[in-house]
């Protein structure tokens, strides 16, 4: 998802976005991606991985979704 380059003919998929939630990617819904659930996500993270590893992934996080990140990648 990262390096790909979306257009009009290649969309990309509510699916294909890695979410930050504790939800599998095939199951996943827009109701799935709410605050609770990505808090939950990144207290898992740190729980499991550590205070490091959640600070470098909510850094990977916040320029994933950046809106010009995704406008320059033509996500929306």
């Amino acid at each position: 998802f990262d390096k790909t380059r979306f257009s009009d003919m290649r969309r990309a998929s509510f699916q294909a976005i890695p979410w930050p939630v504790l939800v599998s990617p095939s199951n996943i819904t827009p109701s799935h991606v709410n605050c609770q659930s990505i808090r939950d996500f990144f207290i898992f993270v740190k729980d499991i991985k550590g205070f490091p590893e959640q600070r470098r992934l909510l850094r990977e996080t916040r320029n994933r979704y950046h809106p010009d990140r995704w406008a320059s990648r033509n996500v929306i």
